[in-house]
């Protein structure tokens, strides 16, 4: 069936089967005019058809824009994010977060082992002692009471008593031959002082017991001399 837009004066040809569908509705392809075909339109679906497409008509088209409630700006309805300030139509309210500084790592050189120093045992001090003690003291020999007396070793004053009963010169004698051997020991052992002292000491009691041993040679030589030549 052979039909002429009223609009344009297109023809456009449609079959009666498709017109009865649509209730004679028919939209011409050149100027998209709607207009019904008689004889068709009594058809309830093309009646339904007609006033759907003339109720539209008469409606204003809705815009297809809004305004943004932030910056006031037109933008386009279906966004999301107002594209002039970033606004969100989503969640419009939510603050703004501050994103955290960025993390920096530091690469720390390995650091060389400790070195362990093994120290050496400490060798103890060897105790320092007199240079002469074995050396013969002539003064603890020929002195012993007196310098038993001044090196602490008291109980030789009892020699004095010895020269009184008998025998005791033999036993002094040999008390002072003990004390002119080991006297440097014995005295070492009682004295408090350092070792340099003890030394003095005891070789100014050495010498003094060498004079009194040479001046009695001496004497005893001169005594022999007197006697040969009287």
């Amino acid at each position: 069936m052979k039909l002429k837009c009223p609009e344009c004066g297109k023809e456009i040809e449609v079959s009666e089967e498709i017109l009865k569908k649509v209730g004679g509705s028919v939209t011409c392809p050149s100027c998209l005019t709607d207009f019904v075909v008689d004889g068709f339109a009594s058809l309830p679906s093309a009646q339904n058809d007609s006033q759907q497409k003339e109720k539209a008509k008469s409606e204003p088209e809705k815009e297809e824009t809004q305004f943004c409630p932030k910056c006031g700006k037109k933008i386009p309805r279906n966004v999301h994010y107002c594209p002039n300030c970033a606004y969100s139509f989503i969640a419009p309210d939510l603050p703004k977060t501050v994103a955290p500084p960025p993390i920096t790592y530091s690469v720390q050189q390995p650091m060389d082992p400790p070195q362990i120093v093994q120290s050496q045992p400490q060798q103890p001090l060897a105790p320092q002692f007199p240079s002469n003690m074995t050396k013969w003291n002539w003064g603890a020999f020929l002195f012993t009471p007196i310098w038993g007396l001044f090196n602490g070793i008291y109980w030789l004053l009892w020699m004095f008593v010895f020269y009184c009963i008998p025998g005791g010169i033999l036993i002094n004698l040999i008390i002072s031959f003990s004390f002119g051997s080991s006297g440097n020991r014995k005295a070492w052992a009682k004295y408090n002082g350092t070792v340099e002292d003890f030394e003095n000491k005891q070789h100014g009691w050495n010498v003094a017991g060498i004079l009194v041993f040479l001046l009695g040679i001496l004497f005893i030589v001169i005594e022999l001399i007197s006697i040969y030549y009287h």
